[in-house]
């Protein structure tokens, strides 16, 4: 985002490849007390990132971290770690022209309670209200500004026919100031907030295609349910991410058609109804909505996922007390978003 009107949203980083100097990459290791974050540039399936603090618990950590991306071929970027929670990922439809916003969703990419353990492809996701706590209606324009001004600035001297079409994710996080920074972003639907997007949307999604390929996304009004709360979870294989087990049984007998049908994405397993066969990756998405609070929609959730994993012992595994953990800095966040933090 340099040079385009958007650095300000930038964490401070570095791009670094095998021709890098060891001097370049200490030194900027150095100038952020070693509070960096490791990204591959590769598809890792949500897992290519590696935080100080976390994944990193010392310099030979970050180096080893480094040199394992290098080795691999692939060129990597480093940047300043944002210390907070805050994350949302925020996407729009756009034509190359025209643009539609969609809604702040938070996802829990780590695997536990309590935002502990490794980082996954994710966990499960939740929108409040088309809201989040720490997010107010200034840091969600601005966040529909710069996806627009990104769109813009890919689309700048470009032809027709090259031109940037389709969903543009924009993965942002609210740091303790309350200022927007950027983390990343992808061309394509995020995972699971497109569970989200997809189930509230009112409108056929093969009609919004048609308009974003013709160039006439602003002839059509996207519409979405107004529920007020809503939350998708993941069932996944027993040792997901590090070691997940595979090639096991799937038996959803004891799920109604209606569950089925309404509640449940079938996602990475093999073969047919009847015969499923679970793989390495996330199995299966369970989604519900409420207009009370996330705390019932996430109840909804863990009466189908019981069921599921009655008739599975020893197959899935799922995060707990989503709910909770979102709701736990909800009274500071708002006190910092009135300016009484």
């Amino acid at each position: 985002l340099r040079n385009n009107g958007l650095n300000k949203y930038n964490p401070d980083y570095m791009y670094v490849t095998n021709e890098t100097s060891f001097l370049k990459i200490m030194e900027f290791i150095n100038k952020h007390k070693y509070d960096i974050v490791v990204k591959a540039n590769g598809l890792h399936s949500g897992k290519g990132v590696k935080v100080y603090g976390i994944h990193m618990l010392s310099l030979t950590d970050i180096i080893n971290s480094i040199y394992t991306v290098l080795d691999s071929g692939e060129s990597l970027v480093l940047e300043e770690r944002i210390d907070s929670d805050n994350e949302f990922s925020f996407m729009t439809f756009t034509d190359g022209e025209h643009f539609s916003h969609t809604f702040p969703i938070k996802d829990f990419k780590r695997l536990s309670q309590g935002n502990e353990g490794p980082n996954t492809g994710s966990m499960g996701c939740i929108y409040d209200c088309k809201r989040l706590h720490y997010l107010n209606d200034d840091l969600i324009e601005e966040a529909k500004d710069v996806n627009e001004k990104v769109i813009q600035f890919l689309n700048k001297y470009k032809a027709d026919n090259k031109r940037f079409k389709g969903v543009l994710y924009g993965s942002f996080i609210v740091d303790k100031t309350c200022n927007l920074r950027v983390i990343e972003f992808n061309a394509r639907f995020g995972d699971p907030e497109s569970v989200l997007i997809m189930e509230s949307m009112k409108n056929n999604f093969a009609e919004i295609c048609h308009h974003i390929a013709n160039k006439t996304l602003h002839l059509i009004n996207i519409e979405y349910e107004n529920q007020c709360h809503s939350m998708c979870k993941y069932l996944v294989p027993k040792g997901y991410p590090d070691n997940p087990i595979s090639d096991f049984s799937i038996d959803l007998t004891d799920l109604s058609i209606g569950e089925l049908h309404s509640s449940c994405i079938i996602g990475g397993v093999k073969g047919t109804f009847g015969v499923l066969q679970g793989t390495k990756s996330r199995s299966i998405a369970v989604y519900s909505t409420s207009d009370v609070d996330l705390y019932e929609a996430e109840a909804k959730i863990d009466v189908i996922i019981a069921k599921i994993i009655n008739k599975n012992k020893n197959s899935f595994y799922y995060r707990a007390n989503i709910a909770k953990d979102y709701e736990k800095y909800r009274a500071f966040n708002e006190r910092l978003l009135l300016g009484f933090g």
